[in-house]
Formats: structure tokens, sequence, C-alpha cells
């Protein structure tokens, strides 16, 4: 019997611990960190899941004149819907479901995101860097992509009515299914 209590308290206080670590690995999370944003123009490492995001990123459009910068910031299911994102850095960010169809991307910093059923239909991704992006089932439907480096590796993605230059497919990058 105080063998299995011993075990049960070891493993109590590991969830607790990983618990701990799990909620201090975002900076910023909920309602605090769309202030934060709205206030500074970025939100590194911010958890915004399920965050309406728009309002937030035209106050900072209006006012700021630098990049907004979401590098490593969990965004699923966060509403960026026909919002201005041109050169944003998004890189390393969690983009799970997010909506972001109509979006501006131009020259946004994707690389590396996990952009897994993201719907990115009618974005404009004009030049955005997305090496290393994950866009499995992401819905690229009528989205211009431009110019757009690096490539998209996924399977049963959207291209249907996508802008696609001779630009946009070349030798630095590609589409693979």
């Amino acid at each position: 019997i105080m063998k299995k209590l011993f075990v049960l308290a070891l493993f109590s206080t590991y969830m607790i611990a990983s618990q701990d670590t799990t909620t201090k690995k975002y900076r910023y999370s909920g309602q605090a960190a769309v202030e934060h944003l709205t206030e500074t123009g970025e939100c590194e490492r911010c958890d915004l899941s399920r965050q309406d995001l728009r309002v937030a990123i035209a106050a900072v459009n209006k006012f700021k004149k630098t990049p907004i910068n979401l590098k490593g910031a969990k965004l699923s299911g966060a509403i960026l819907s026909n919002a201005d994102l041109s050169g944003a850095i998004l890189s390393n960010a969690c983009l799970l479901y997010a909506k972001l169809e109509g979006a501006i991307l131009s020259n946004a910093y994707l690389s590396d995101t996990i952009a897994v059923c993201a719907d990115l239909s009618y974005a404009k991704l004009e030049g955005a860097k997305l090496e290393g992006a994950n866009t499995l089932y992401a819905n690229f439907y009528g989205a211009n992509m431009t110019n757009v480096i690096g490539y998209i590796q996924s399977s049963d993605y959207d291209l249907v009515n996508a802008t696609l230059t001779t630009d946009a497919i070349n030798a630095r990058g590609y589409i693979q299914k």
C-alpha cells in the first residue's frame, strides 16, 4: 500500500508540475493577450486561442508603423477574417482552425507555422514566406498566392480558384500533395 501511495503522490506531483509549465509557456493569454497586442503591436508567445482579433489588428495598423509580431503565438480558432496582416511575423505560430478568410497576408512570415485546417479562402498571400509550414487540410479556395516563397505541403487542400502564377511555383517552392 505504501508503494502505491508513493507512486500516486509522485504521479500527482508530476501532473501539477507539468500543468504549471504548460500555463507558463505563454506570456499572456485570453483578453489580457488581446489588450497587450492592441497596446504594443506584438504578442510573441501569447495564447490568443478563439479570440476575435479583427478590432485589435485594425487598431494596431492604425497607429503602429512596424509589422505585427505574433511569433510563436497560439492562434487556434482565432478570428482574423479580412484582417490586414501585411508583413506580419507569424513564424512558429499555431494557426490550427484559424479563420483567416480574406485576410491580407502579403509578405507575411508564416515559416514553420501549424496551419492545419486553417481557412485561408480568398486570403492575399502575395510574397508570403511559407517555408516549413504545415497546411494539412487548409482551405486556400480563391487565395492569391502570387510569388509565395516556400511550399504548401498538404493533402486534401482546396486550391480551387486560387491564383497561382509561374512565379509562385518556382525554384524556391512547389506544391506537394
